[in-house]
């Protein structure tokens, strides 16, 4: 009896009750309130420390010891001075000096009715946004209880939502060549990214144990999360982890390539800058002092976080605003092969739906401190951000006349190109490839003086309104009418892939070969007299001042401007989107055959077409030769292999067929076979 008595004490912590489920981590304990039982840090891997520092995910494995997820547990590491990090911090000694968290959090937060349901509820896998600096999966603007309940009200069963937690900064972000030889599959600067898809694993092995409907799983991110978004939509790794997503004003164009570009010094933190050159400038800094190439591994995984951070942000100049230094995915040919914008157009969603938009006055969050006092001060500046030859265009459909304020226009222009125009191409990009797609613009204003600012619709999307105050907003029954239609919307589409709203959300739909503009987008408005939500559904191009129809009017020749791998501009007035060369000094490039985005072969942007581009031109088209020795360092870039295989010339093949006539017959000319 005694032997007995004592099997079953051992196996007691595994026996489920109302707030206890068994997971593939071990028996985790949550706690119910306001009729929502929540599940918080419940860790879904290894923490992240000594040789597992830059290293992917290792799975949590079991303990029959029971997890305590009553309390919220540490945010991933973050500078105390960003946008979140504040909601994010639980106490005091989470904080050392100017730091928020722990490099111990790979975990993740799960709400659910605390009523069990019939059947199995959908599951809404939340991913934070900030920059990929900060933010957490336990921050008071996202808490997913409201959301959870959201339906219960009049019958429905509700849902399960997930909140995510994934390193961040350098920690999450960080990139050089020996972490890369670690590797088995060569992936390199996507630790955040590899978390999230360990997560989303996690979700997938233990969601049933809580009720919820694996096969059902709809992920969701807004900013960086949003990037997030379209980054797991396009990787190779993520099929079979989630059925559909959402993004909230994200952008799919954004990542770095490891190798030295042209465009700005290796090693500086600029918006050309890549990841291998982030990672050594790190390494050098002061604040580490871990130069040598043959010990800076070991010597950087000896560091504090705080002197990493130190090194990161000093490395970086000390900034980046209201939320930080930056932090960046990286095109290791693993999680990336290329842009997710470009992959997504090539099929990479496999069919999954987006639900996808932006917000009206995206930038006012991040232009509080700016002044533009004329409009000369606003046409340098734009031209400086955006080259000279995409900046003078961009003059040309944003000018500062058409304005209030140089200051306006500046908002406008930069949320434009940056996040609304984009969210309409998205829809067209899925459709296109065959996924469904639904288009949102969140244009209602809660504050007068932001307008319809940078995450204003997530205190709608997650019934936390009252936190309005934090802005000096009293919400009234208006915000509660919208808040409820925006969580109907999102909870019927993670429950069956058409969001339910008033006016009926249709597809987006631009017609067979139709620009984006073309597309019905549902804008998302509140009468403020009649405390009624207003919504309309009209085509892309009613909305913006049909601005964003004139840019994508333009894209050919704003492309043609943008290397697709590194995001240089060289200025160019030509309208192509092949690559420059990657590899070596903008002033010294040997030929490497691959294409510059002003003449056909040549590297150098002098003019004069070299007889050894068009030569190797010629034999990548043909699958002949291999390439130069610069060649060969671009495709390393694309595959980290030797040489190009079949998919770097497919690669190849498909952007030098974008060369525009004139160009083509003026290599032709230059160059008679």
């Amino acid at each position: 009896m005694k032997t007995l008595l004592a099997s079953l004490l051992a196996l007691a912590p595994l026996v489920a009750s109302a707030q206890t489920v068994v997971t593939t981590s071990g028996p985790v304990q949550g706690v119910t309130s306001g009729g929502v039982t929540k599940f918080l840090g419940i860790p879904y891997a290894e923490p992240p420390l000594g040789a597992l520092r830059w290293a992917r995910p290792v799975p949590k494995s079991f303990s029959p010891v029971t997890i305590d997820a009553t309390l919220p547990k540490a945010a991933c590491t973050q500078a105390l001075n960003t946008l979140t990090a504040n909601d994010c911090r639980d106490n005091g000694s989470q904080t050392s000096g100017n730091l928020v968290g722990s490099e111990d959090c790979l975990t993740l937060s799960l709400w659910r009715p605390a009523v069990d349901a019939a059947t199995p509820r959908p599951v809404m896998v939340w991913i934070h946004g900030g920059a990929h600096v900060t933010g957490c999966a336990k921050d008071g603007l996202t808490e997913g209880s409201d959301l959870a309940l959201q339906g219960t009200a009049t019958g429905g069963d509700g849902q399960i939502v997930v909140a995510l937690q994934y390193r961040l900064g350098p920690m999450g972000f960080f990139a050089l060549p020996e972490l890369r030889s670690e590797d088995p599959n060569g992936s390199v600067g996507n630790y955040g990214m590899l978390d999230q898809i360990e997560g989303l694993r996690w979700v997938k092995n233990n969601v049933a144990a809580f009720g919820g409907d694996p096969n059902n799983v709809t992920i969701f991110g807004e900013s960086a999360g949003g990037f997030s978004t379209y980054i797991l939509l396009a990787s190779p790794l993520t099929p079979g982890l989630f059925n559909r997503a959402v993004t909230e004003s994200g952008n799919y164009g954004q990542a770095l390539a490891l190798e030295p570009g042209v465009g700005a010094p290796s090693g500086t933190f600029g918006p050309t800058s890549t990841a291998y050159g982030r990672g050594t400038a790190l390494a050098n800094n002061a604040a580490v002092g871990c130069s040598d190439p043959a010990t800076r591994v070991a010597c950087l995984r000896g560091k504090t976080s705080a002197d990493v951070f130190a090194a990161w942000q000093s490395a970086s100049g000390g900034g980046g605003g209201v939320l930080g230094a930056p932090a960046t995915p990286a095109l290791d040919g693993y999680v990336l092969r290329e842009q997710a914008g470009q992959m997504l157009k090539e099929g990479a969603a496999g069919g999954r739906p987006l639900l996808v938009g932006a917000n009206a006055d995206e930038m006012t969050l991040f232009t509080l401190n700016t002044s533009i006092p004329d409009a000369a001060t606003y046409e340098n500046l734009v031209r400086s951000q955006f080259g000279t030859v995409a900046g003078n265009i961009l003059l040309g459909v944003y000018p500062a006349a058409a304005f209030p304020s140089p200051l306006a226009a500046y908002r406008r222009l930069t949320g434009d190109v940056l996040f609304v125009c984009p969210s309409f191409g998205a829809g067209k990009i899925l459709r296109d490839a065959g996924s469904e797609a639904h288009v949102y613009h969140f244009a209602y204003p809660p504050s007068a003086f932001l307008g319809a600012f940078h995450g204003s619709e997530l205190f709608y999307l997650f019934g936390t309104t009252a936190r309005l105050s934090s802005i000096g907003v009293t919400p009234d029954a208006g915000d509660a009418a919208l808040s409820d239609a925006v969580q109907t919307a999102w909870t019927s589409y993670a429950r069956t892939g058409t969001p339910l709203a008033t006016p009926a959300w249709g597809a987006f739909d631009p017609g067979p070969g139709g620009p984006a503009a073309n597309g019905n987008v549902l804008t998302w408005q509140l009468d403020n007299v009649a405390n009624v939500v207003a919504n309309t559904f009209t085509p892309s191009s009613a909305l913006r001042d049909g601005r964003c129809a004139q840019l994508e009017a333009l894209a050919p020749t704003l492309n043609g401007d943008l290397d697709s791998f590194t995001n240089d501009r060289d200025d160019c007035p030509f309208t192509t989107n092949t690559d420059q060369a990657d590899a070596g000094s903008v002033l010294a490039e040997p030929s490497d055959g691959i294409g510059n985005a002003c003449q056909c072969g040549d590297t150098n942007d002098s003019g004069i077409v070299e007889n050894g581009d068009v030569t190797a031109l010629r034999s990548a088209l043909a699958g002949g030769p291999a390439l130069s020795a610069a060649g060969t360092a671009k495709c390393r870039v694309e595959t980290q292999s030797a040489a190009c295989d079949v998919v770097d010339l497919a690669v190849l093949r498909r952007r030098l067929a974008s060369l525009a006539p004139g160009i083509q017959q003026a290599c032709a000319a230059a160059n008679p076979a």
